[in-house]
């Protein structure tokens, strides 16, 4: 009978508690975004974020225009910037701000890119540190470069005059 009672005890308690794991998991200890850091490698361009505590995050990686997100769970801004310029490479700037305060608070670390890029995340102790290899991203323009350009259009002038029997003078290439 005692057995009985201890069982459920136990049940009554998980039906109580299981419920709120997902609180739980995220009632981790408030704590602080204290700095960015940017570094530039031979082989990469590090991005260091420090936090007082050790750092919950989630990535999102967004296109158009392309950009990586991270976001610090249960964390609130130390910092009197919201952004930093960086403006190397394929690496604009980066911003911060209080995403989100209710049920959670979010800090949301935007890096702006100017190419689709394949990071490596990794964290010690209260750093979170991303590494942004040189030469692994795609470029996202989608229009050729000027020179290019021009010498396409010049070719097609070209072409159409000799079609038609005209001077390239009297053709005109409308996109």
């Amino acid at each position: 009978m005692r057995s009985l009672k201890v069982g459920v005890i136990i049940f009554s308690l998980m039906v109580v508690l299981v419920p709120f794991g997902g609180l739980v998991a995220t009632a981790k200890t408030l704590y602080q975004i204290g700095g960015i850091e940017i570094n530039e490698k031979d082989d990469f361009i590090e991005i260091a974020i420090d936090t007082t505590d050790e750092p919950l995050y989630k990535i999102l990686q967004l296109n158009n225009p392309p950009r990586f997100v991270i976001d610090f769970l249960n964390a609130t801004s130390g910092l009197t910037e919201n952004e930093v310029l960086v403006d190397r490479i394929f690496i604009q700037r980066v911003r911060l701000g209080q995403y989100r305060v209710k049920p959670v608070k979010i800090v949301r670390v935007v890096i702006d890119v100017k190419e689709s890029l394949d990071p490596r995340i990794s964290t010690a102790g209260n750093r979170l540190v991303a590494q942004f290899p040189k030469g692994t991203g795609v470029v996202v323009s989608t229009s050729p470069p000027e020179p290019i350009k021009q010498e396409v259009e010049e070719k097609r002038k070209e072409e159409l005059a000799t079609e038609k029997g005209l001077e390239e003078e009297q053709v005109a290439v409308v996109e």
